[in-house]
């Protein structure tokens, strides 16, 4: 009778023993695997910190190159051409011009109205007031506005576009994200070393072409998503010439020909 008890008390305690050996070696795997997660999570958050501080340079780069042309040069001619797409078929094409010579800075812009009219505009800068002559398809009207404009203003800060590395103020990116699924690619435009930036939200999607030497926009192509299908809007070229700019190419239109608007 005792020999049964006693083997009953330690067949009891073996089957203990034995859960409690389980129940460790099962806390020991979830802890390895608990670590190895972790471990993981831990390096692609080191490999995405890596890739969006590499993405940041790039962006800083650009722009401190362009700071730097613009400070360094008072005399800066820019040339843009844009063309909108309606449907795939190629629409309405823009031109506009920039004149800047010292602290006087003159844009010209020339379009087709959506009935095949006649629109120019000209916007003469000065430092403390700016004139906007419009002719509309035969039209003169000509308003001032008393005002401190920038001169040259195309640094990449604050909530300002770029005019002239043509980057979206969401490419800067305000956010981790952003930057992070920013697409950088070098590429060659031109003949010229360039950086191919596409960035995009919702709605939209822009590919920019950036030269690496200058930070200077060479092209770039806008895209709209409509119902779930996605569009080419716009593209937009540029040309940047320095030192070419006269006081011929800043003379004011002959205001006399004009409406000024109260």
């Amino acid at each position: 009778m005792l020999f049964t008890l006693t083997f009953s008390v330690l067949y009891r305690n073996s089957k203990k023993h034995k859960r409690v050996i389980f129940m460790d070696k099962n806390k020991s795997k979830i802890g390895k695997v608990v670590l190895i997660i972790l471990v993981i999570v831990v390096l692609i958050i080191i490999v995405m910190m890596f890739i969006v501080g590499k993405k940041i340079k790039i962006l800083k780069d650009l722009d401190n190159k362009v700071s730097s042309l613009e400070d360094n040069n008072n005399n800066i001619y820019m040339k843009t051409t844009v063309t909108t797409m309606v449907s795939k078929i190629e629409g309405n094409i823009s031109t506009s011009e920039s004149f800047i010579k010292d602290d006087v800075c003159k844009v010209s812009l020339e379009r087709k109205n959506a009935d095949g009219s006649n629109y120019n505009l000209v916007q003469m800068i000065y430092p403390e007031e700016r004139k906007l002559f419009i002719d509309n398809n035969g039209t003169k009207t000509l308003n001032l506005y008393k005002e401190k404009v920038p001169i040259r203003n195309s640094h990449i800060k604050e909530d300002m576009e770029s005019s002239y590395v043509a980057l979206p103020n969401y490419a800067i990116g305000h956010t981790f994200l952003q930057i992070l699924f920013l697409s950088i690619e070098d590429v060659t435009m031109d003949e010229k070393e360039c950086y191919k930036i596409e960035c995009k939200n919702a709605t939209t999607r822009k590919v920019c072409w950036i030269e690496k030497e200058t930070g200077l926009g060479v092209m770039s192509i806008s895209y709209n998503k409509i119902n779930g299908i996605e569009y080419e809007s716009e593209l937009s070229k540029k040309e940047v010439v320095f030192e070419t700019v006269t006081d011929e190419d800043l003379i004011e239109p002959d205001m006399s020909q004009y409406t000024i608007q109260e």
